[in-house]
């Protein structure tokens, strides 16, 4: 019984952590499901009272319900709250209070109608300091010495064995407790799991919104960038150069178009394309904002590097590409890929000034270093020993691994 309550739990909580609601196929909750099964096994308990008792029938029957109905209810309560720590101190004390109540005024009823020594009351006593022991270790110790005193008492007033009432009492607060305490343990375990897995996803959902910004800063600090250029040159050449600055309104609306597209395959993580493809754009950039480029990349280089290295210095390229075209005064920019296909680099160096890369907004250049990081590459960017700028990208070393 108790693997088929372990199976039961495990489902109930993997569905909630499936679907955010109760386990499909089940239709209850895990604290539900261990309730039940505490439920069971004190019940279990009664069918051992019931037998050693004489009046099982006519109107002393009735009134022998009647006392133990009132247990059986504060027993249940007392299970349920301890599946459902939740539910404060107070009522905790008071529901164990009523416990303790209505089974101290079975004791003389109960003991009253046993039958063949068999002290039905000290098996309920039993039962009652183990429900009270999954609340509170205290108050359930506490409870089966006083019950077990009371136990004893009764087999001195009523009849019967003293040792074995004892025996009996604590026998089955045992039992009973070390079973509920598996099952509830099993059930606090699983919640905490549970609570994990929300940790986890909520992780989940923070690192896929960090790298929905930093897409969407490589995206929109590149291309907006060069769209204010186009407008301000469109702003300069309208009364002047009217071909020149219609020219450029559709440089902007084709690069608004392309940055619109752009963005939506950012959101759905689709904006790795590769090395080539980048150093294209960056040609075409560079030439819109009036600044001269030398490409220096061997084309076999390029078609042999794998995918992920080519789209981790796509990257690089393109913010060091916006950095240039919104933070320097260059005239001519650098563009250089050498090493190996299995170990490449990348180097963007131009000949003005330019703001520290921590200065030029966003994730940037940062968040690219750890980027790299992560595949064995080292990014390095500052001035460069000619005056200008330089992001330089190669095969980290092991010190700084």
């Amino acid at each position: 019984m108790m693997t088929a309550v372990l199976l039961v739990v495990e489902r109930s909580v993997v569905g909630e952590r499936r679907t955010g609601r109760d386990a499909p196929g089940t239709g209850v909750r895990p604290e539900h499901v261990v309730w039940v099964f505490l439920v069971v096994v004190v019940g279990s308990v009664f069918v051992a009272v019931l037998p050693g008792l004489a009046w099982r029938g006519g109107a002393a029957g009735l009134a022998l319900g009647a006392v133990l109905a009132p247990v059986a209810a504060a027993l249940a309560v007392v299970l349920w709250l301890a599946t459902a720590p939740s539910a404060g101190r107070r009522t905790e004390w008071w529901a164990l209070g009523a416990l303790l109540a209505a089974t101290a005024a079975a004791w003389a009823p109960v003991s009253l109608a046993a039958v063949d020594d068999r002290h039905p009351w000290a098996w309920l006593a039993g039962a009652a300091a183990a429900a009270c022991a999954l609340v509170h270790r205290v108050a359930g110790l506490v409870a089966a010495g006083v019950l077990a005193a009371a136990a004893a008492l009764g087999a001195v007033v009523f009849g019967g064995g003293t040792l074995a009432a004892v025996v009996v009492t604590l026998g089955c607060a045992l039992g009973v407790w070390l079973t509920g305490e598996i099952a509830v343990w099993l059930l606090r375990l699983l919640a905490a799991a549970h609570a994990g897995g929300d940790a986890r996803a909520e992780l989940a959902v923070a690192r896929e919104r960090l790298r929905v910004a930093r897409e969407l800063h490589d995206v929109l600090g590149h291309r907006l960038g060069v769209i204010a250029l186009e407008a301000e040159l469109a702003e300069a050449l309208v009364r002047t150069d009217p071909a020149r600055a219609e020219q450029a309104g559709s440089t902007i609306r084709e690069m608004a178009a392309s940055t619109l597209a752009e963005a939506r395959r950012a959101v759905y993580q689709d904006t790795a394309g590769d090395l080539r493809d980048r150093i294209d754009a960056a040609r075409a950039v560079l030439a819109s904002a009036g600044t001269g480029v030398t490409v220096v990349a061997e084309p076999a280089l390029l078609d042999r590097m794998p995918q992920r290295v080519s789209a981790l210095l796509a990257a690089v390229l393109r913010e060091a590409v916006t950095n240039v075209v919104r933070h320097s005064d260059a005239r001519h920019v650098t563009i250089r890929v050498g090493g190996g296909a299995d170990a490449p680099s990348l180097t963007v160096a131009d000949d003005g000034g330019q703001v520290d890369a921590e200065h030029s907004g966003g994730t940037g250049l940062g968040a690219l270093a750890a980027r790299c990081a992560e595949v064995g590459m080292h990014l390095a960017a500052g001035r460069a020993t000619s005056g200008g700028f330089e992001v330089h990208v190669s095969p980290a070393r092991k010190e700084e691994e």
